[in-house]
């Protein structure tokens, strides 16, 4: 997402709590190379190829306006996401609101530090989802937070068949690509980060299958969706033929109808 945004002319800021920006570079050259990139990483392609690659993408990489930022685990505090944009409004001007919004993408918040007392695991989630949230409004920014799931734990998809991805029961439609696609957006902090997100998305592999569903579990700025992809070692492609929105009435009312304090508010960032 962060080097197809910078292909259209975004800048984006790439904060990596996990991967070198070493693996990064590699990622981003096997995008433009449209080769798998662990070939690339761990030398399997040779050097004589790899050179031959970079010499072919070089210009058209350092033309990207793509920043990365290595942070280390538990020491990358959540108020820097604010200080990263500061950088990025003053080396990427914007003539008026939405002329050109920058994206930073922060992978992943489970690694993210509290600043000051804020220590607590789930107050540190808090206090990011908030921080991205007021970010994205004050920039002009979009904000993608990178975050694992648990929905392995929610006991509306234990069962004894994990053909789907995921245990459920026999008795339930499978849930990946029909039904709510809400119901497996389940963040191990789900009501610190997601609530406070304008969208929500959920990538969810098919087990012995090369399908892999990205959920639009929620969309402030429209339906939620089924989005079906395939993986072909390098990038995802649509599979528009099985992707499909998925219209209001179509949900369970008790699905449909948002809580309290999952009501987007008023002044909503677009798509922190």
């Amino acid at each position: 997402a962060a080097a197809h945004a910078a292909a259209g002319g975004v800048p984006v800021c790439y904060v990596t709590l996990e991967s070198s920006e070493e693996q990064i570079a590699t990622r981003v050259l096997a995008l433009e190379a449209r080769c798998p990139w662990p070939e690339l990483y761990i030398g399997r392609s040779g050097r004589a190829r790899i050179e031959e690659l970079k010499e072919e993408h070089a210009a058209a990489m350092r033309a990207l306006p793509v920043h990365v930022v290595e942070g280390t685990a538990e020491k990358w505090s959540y108020h820097n996401v604010r200080n990263i944009a500061t950088w990025m409004r003053a080396r990427y001007a914007e003539d008026g609101a939405g002329a050109r919004p920058v994206l930073i993408v922060v992978d992943f918040a489970q690694m993210v530090s509290g600043h000051g007392r804020d220590q607590e695991p789930r107050e540190v989630i808090e206090r990011l989802g908030q921080e991205a949230r007021t970010t994205a409004r004050d920039f002009d920014a979009v904000v993608l937070l990178l975050s694992s799931t648990s929905r392995e734990s929610d006991p509306r998809l234990q069962g004894d068949d994990d053909t789907i991805g995921f245990k459920r029961d026999r008795r339930r439609t499978p849930i990946l690509g029909r039904g709510n696609p809400a119901k497996i957006a389940r963040t191990k902090d789900p009501a610190d980060l997601e609530q406070r997100s304008d969208t929500v998305l959920v990538l969810s592999p098919e087990q012995r299958s090369e399908r892999t569903w990205c959920a639009v579990a929620k969309n402030s700025a429209g339906s939620r969706a089924w989005c079906a992809l395939r993986f072909d070692g390098s990038r995802f492609e649509v599979d528009a033929e099985r992707s499909r929105p998925v219209p209001d009435e179509a949900l369970d009312p008790a699905d449909a109808a948002p809580s309290p304090e999952a009501a987007p508010s008023p002044d909503a960032a677009p798509g922190d």
